[in-house]
C-alpha cells in the first residue's frame, strides 16, 4: 500500500494549533476554531470563507455540475475531569505511536487530514470534472443550527461523507433525538441540590446530590462523601463515555439513583423522578422497560440494532427539574412511536416532556454509484473486503441527502470518542487519508454521474 505524502510535521503543528483552541459547543471558541481552519486553508492556497454570521465555514475547488461534500465540524464535547486525562485535554499530546486531545478524532484530527488532503490535490484542479466542498460545522455536538440553516439557504452537495464514525461505509445511522422529562418541585424534602451531566449525547460521568440532612451511610460504589455545614454532599463519579455504546461506561445518574433508592431518604416531589428512573431505565440500555421494540431487524439484508434509551442529564431550574434522555432509535422508531411510548407513563410519574432534536434513522442504498467508488478504494487500500454498516452514532450524514459516514476508525481501531483521553493512532491517520486522498481522485476526475 503507497500512503499518500502527508507532511506530518506540518499536519501535526496545524492540527495542535487548532485543538488548541477549546472550542466546546456553544462557547466563544467555536468561531475562533473555525477562523482559524478558514485562514489555514488560505495559507494553503484553497478558497476558504465562512457563511451565516461564521456558523459554516466552506473550502472548495474543482468545476463541473456534480458537487461531492465532505462534512466535519471543529466543535467538540466537554473535556470531562481534567484529572483522569493523562496530559491536558487542550494540549495535542503524542504517546506509543499515538495522538492524544479532545477532539483528535471527533473531529478536528479527520477536518484537518482532509484540509491537507484538498492542499496536496490543487495542484489537479484544473483536470477535475467534478466540484468538491469541504462543508465545516460549529454545532455538530449539539443542535445542528448550523447546517439547518445551510441546506435551507445554499445549494447542498449532490452527495458525500462525513470522516467522523468508522469504516467501511456507514450506510445507516441510528436516529437520534433529545426527550427533556420536567417535573414539577413544589416540595423538595431533604434535597437542596442535584446536576448531573456535561452533554446531551455523553453518558454522564458524574452526578451529585446535596441533602440537608445527615446520615451515616456506608459508601456505595463509585460515591463520595463529603460533610458541608452539616449538609451530605454525596458525588458519584464513575466512566463517561459516548451515549450511542453507553455499556461501555458506567452512568453516574443510575449510581445515584440505585443508591436513593436502597435508602430512606425524604426526597419529597423528586421521588417521582427517581422512581421513573429506577422503574422505567436503570440498567436497561434499550428502553425495554419504558416499552420500546426489544428485537433488532433486518433492512435490506442489513443487520439492525435495538434502541437506545439513557439518561444523560439531570438539570434544576426554578421550581422544576429537568431529566434529559438520549435515544439512539432503531429502524422503525418514529417520533410518533416515541411519544405514544412516553405518554403511557406520563400520568404515573406526573411529568411533562418535549421531543428535541428529533431525526430519522439513516439510509443511503448502497447500489449508488459513489459508494461503489468509495468500496473499491476500501479494498484497495486495505485488503480486506467491504461491508456496509451500521452506525450507532449519529453525524452529520444525517443532515444532507446521499451522505454516509467514512472513517476515520476502521474496525480493529479503539473509540474514543467523547471519552476522556481522546486519541486516535497516528497510522490510523495515515490510512484514514490515503483512503481520502484516493477515493476523492476517483470521484473528482471523472465524468460519470456517480448518484441517482
Amino acid at each position: 500500500m503507497t500512503m499518500f505524502p502527508l507532511n506530518y510535521n506540518a499536519f501535526y503543528e496545524d492540527l495542535r494549533a487548532l485543538i488548541r483552541i477549546p472550542s466546546v459547543s456553544n462557547h466563544d471558541a467555536v468561531a475562533e476554531a473555525l477562523k482559524y481552519f478558514i485562514e489555514k486553508s488560505r495559507t494553503m492556497g484553497l478558497n476558504g470563507y465562512t457563511v451565516l454570521d461564521h456558523q459554516v465555514g466552506v473550502v472548495e475547488m474543482g468545476q463541473g455540475e456534480e458537487t461531492v461534500g465532505v462534512l466535519v465540524h471543529v466543535d467538540v464535547v466537554d473535556a470531562g475531569p481534567l484529572e483522569e486525562w493523562i496530559d491536558p485535554p487542550f494540549d495535542l499530546t503524542e504517546k506509543d505511536q499515538k495522538l492524544y486531545g479532545r477532539g483528535v478524532a471527533d473531529d478536528k484530527g479527520p477536518a484537518m487530514l482532509m484540509l491537507h488532503v484538498m492542499a496536496l490535490l490543487k495542484p489537479l484542479e484544473s483536470q477535475m470534472k467534478k466540484k468538491l466542498q469541504l462543508i465545516i460545522g460549529t454545532m455538530e455536538e449539539v443542535k445542528w443550527q448550523d447546517l439547518e440553516a445551510y441546506t435551507r439557504y445554499f445549494k447542498v452537495p449532490d452527495y458525500g461523507f462525513t470522516p467522523d464514525g468508522e469504516f467501511p461505509i456507514t450506510n445507516m445511522e441510528k436516529g437520534y433525538a433529545d426527550i427533556e422529562f420536567v417535573f414539577k418541585i413544589e416540595n423538595p424534602g431533604a434535597v437542596r441540590y442535584i446536576a448531573s451531566g456535561q452533554s446531551v449525547n455523553s453518558v454522564p460521568g458524574e452526578a451529585i446530590i446535596h441533602l440537608n440532612e445527615w446520615n451515616h451511610f456506608s459508601k456505595a460504589s463509585y460515591m463520595e462523601i463529603e460533610n458541608v455545614n452539616d449538609q451530605m454532599h454525596l458525588k458519584f463519579i464513575t466512566e463517561s463515555v459516548h451515549s450511542s455504546k453507553p455499556m461501555k461506561g458506567v452512568n453516574a445518574i443510575w449510581e445515584l439513583t440505585r443508591f436513593l433508592v436502597n435508602h430512606e431518604l425524604d426526597l419529597g416531589d423528586y421521588k417521582a423522578l427517581f422512581e421513573f428512573i429506577s422503574e422505567e431505565s436503570l440498567d436497561d440500555y434499550h428502553g425495554v422497560k419504558i416499552g420500546f421494540p426489544e428485537e433488532p431487524m433486518l433492512l435490506n439484508g442489513q443487520k439492525l440494532d435495538s434502541t437506545i434509551f439513557i439518561p444523560t442529564k439531570i438539570d434544576m431550574r426554578a421550581d422544576e427539574v429537568v431529566l434529559t434522555f438520549n435515544v439512539r432509535q432503531n429502524y422503525g422508531v418514529t417520533e410518533s412511536l416515541i411519544r405514544e411510548v412516553i405518554l403511557k407513563k406520563q400520568q404515573k410519574y406526573g411529568f411533562t416532556f418535549e421531543i428535541k432534536n428529533y431525526m430519522n434513522f439513516l439510509y443511503v442504498k448502497p447500489e449508488q454509484p459513489f459508494l461503489e467508488k468509495m468500496a473499491k478504494v476500501y479494498e484497495s487500500v486495505t485488503g480486506f473486503q467491504h461491508e456496509f454498516g451500521l452506525a450507532h452514532g449519529t453525524s452529520y450524514a444525517k443532515a444532507m441527502p446521499n451522505f454516509v459516514a467514512f472513517g476515520p476508525y476502521f474496525p480493529e481501531d479503539e473509540d474514543s470518542c467523547h471519552e476522556v483521553n481522546e486519541h486516535i493512532s497516528i497510522e490510523t491517520l495515515f490510512k484514514a487519508g490515503t483512503i481520502y486522498d484516493q477515493v476523492l481522485k476517483a470521484i473528482l476526475f471523472t465524468d460519470e454521474q456517480l448518484c441517482f
